[in-house]
């Protein structure tokens, strides 16, 4: 049963990501995969939930790398650093 649940979940996620409307979703995993329709509907919701927490982790990353990029740059302009040590920040802002 749940390799069946985890397949609909799958699948609603890539419908979900094409847009197509939950509503319409719902009744289509419930027909192809032969789930009642509250199963349906948490294979949709749990698929939604992972899209949303997606997009806010996206969010979160990139503000996390703008700080250390800032840190990197910040540290560059010290005139105090060696040689070596500004290579080293380079190379490691040049990865970001």
């Amino acid at each position: 049963m749940m390799l069946v649940f985890c397949t609909a979940v799958r699948y609603s996620f890539k419908r979900q990501l094409e847009g197509q409307v939950i509503g319409d979703l719902e009744r289509v995993v419930a027909h192809k995969y032969n789930l009642n329709i509250r199963q349906a509907k948490d294979a949709a919701e749990s698929a939604r939930q992972t899209i949303v927490s997606q997009h806010v982790l996206v969010k979160l990353y990139h503000e996390d790398y703008t700080k250390k990029v800032e840190a990197l740059v910040k540290k560059l302009k010290n005139p105090k650093l060696s040689v070596r040590k500004v290579k080293a920040l380079t190379s490691k802002l040049a990865k970001r």
